[in-house]
């Protein structure tokens, strides 16, 4: 894909295969999935492996990725308090955007 942008040749699409490490919801036993596959998406999560990947080609070190993780979290905390300082939206809004419309289906 590098080599590709690098010759102009457009974008690509890179696919980064993971899992859930949680379930569907708080308290979700997973009866659906193994521990050993949790553990083995975690192993291979495609992150991990890239910062794995940065760090031993000496392009990434721990203090520069702990504040890459800081701002991650403070970003995160942020949306979350501007979520819930907003006020609620109107229920008329709850199917607002919910179904796109193709001029073509009618």
């Amino acid at each position: 894909a590098v080599l590709r942008a690098r010759r102009g040749e457009g974008p690509s699409l890179i696919e980064a295969r993971t899992i859930r490490w949680v379930g569907h919801f708080e308290g979700d036993p997973q009866a659906y999935r193994t521990k050993a596959e949790v553990e083995e998406g975690r192993r291979t999560d495609p992150i991990a492996r890239l910062r794995r990947l940065l760090e031993a080609r000496g392009l990434l070190d721990a203090a520069h990725a702990e504040r890459v993780g800081a701002g991650i979290v403070a970003e995160l905390e942020d949306a979350v308090a501007h979520a819930e300082a907003s006020p609620l939206p109107a229920p008329r809004d709850a199917l607002t955007d919910l179904f796109a419309y193709y001029p073509w289906s009618g």
